[in-house]
């Protein structure tokens, strides 16, 4: 997806805005606690330490990820809704 087309969409729904940078900063103070929890060393060999990691990622980003995906379920009926309404006002009027 171009920035071009990205923006466009933004225009069309200023409030996304709204949603998409709270997300974005919940999503950075998790990594980053992460990692001052954690620290980030790739040629430890403990697999105990890399699980705990996992685990507290995956707690902490579930909830996060879900109401993105619920948002963006969200504007793909809103999406498909304005769609069938275009599609059905095209074919009324070639009846007519």
């Amino acid at each position: 997806m171009s920035w071009k087309a990205l923006t466009k969409g933004l225009k069309k729904d200023p409030y996304s805005m709204h949603f998409i940078i709270p997300l974005l900063l919940a999503v950075a103070i998790i990594l980053i606690e992460y990692f001052d929890k954690f620290g980030f060393d790739p040629n430890n060999r403990n697999i105990k330490d890399w699980v705990d990691g996992a685990v507290y990622l995956n707690n902490m980003l579930t909830p996060i990820l879900l109401l993105a995906t619920i948002y963006l379920l969200y504007r793909t009926w809103l999406t498909s809704k304005q769609e069938l309404a275009q599609t059905q006002d095209i074919l009324r009027k070639k009846k007519i």
